[in-house]
């Protein structure tokens, strides 16, 4: 199967990585009751973004770098923030940076079953149905 393009699906992932920091953010500035409705979406759409990334891999050796390409800016802006806090009040932003962090390797986790889910699919579409 082709690779669909990996430049593109990078720049996919790259940009729904921008898209949902930018939700976080919105959410954190929010005192409304919608909040959590946003910060669902944006975990929703994180996690479907690393199943079809992983869907669309054809090779397995491929599929662990479409997490941290997802999770690009934060993974960035982590040393940054650490390196520049001078008080405790970017505390919370350093927390916030580390847990997404560890959410990246949560997607991992769901890009590999994309994968899985692919290769099932295949060799169950090639296998010859016996009776």
């Amino acid at each position: 199967m082709r690779s669909y393009r990996f430049r593109y699906r990078v720049l996919t992932e790259v940009l729904v990585g921008v898209a949902s920091t930018a939700g976080f953010v919105v959410a954190s500035r929010s005192s409304d009751s919608n909040v959590t409705w946003i910060l669902i979406t944006v975990c929703g759409l994180l996690v479907s973004v690393a199943v079809l990334a992983g869907y669309y891999e054809p090779s397995a050796k491929r599929v662990w770098i479409h997490a941290p390409t997802i999770m690009s800016l934060e993974l960035i802006a982590l040393p940054g923030a650490a390196f520049t806090c001078k008080s405790f009040e970017c505390a919370g932003a350093i927390a916030f940076l580390m847990m997404s962090s560890l959410f990246a390797c949560v997607l991992v986790g769901f890009s590999y079953i994309g994968f899985a889910v692919r290769r099932k699919a295949l060799a169950s579409r090639t296998a010859p149905i016996s009776q």
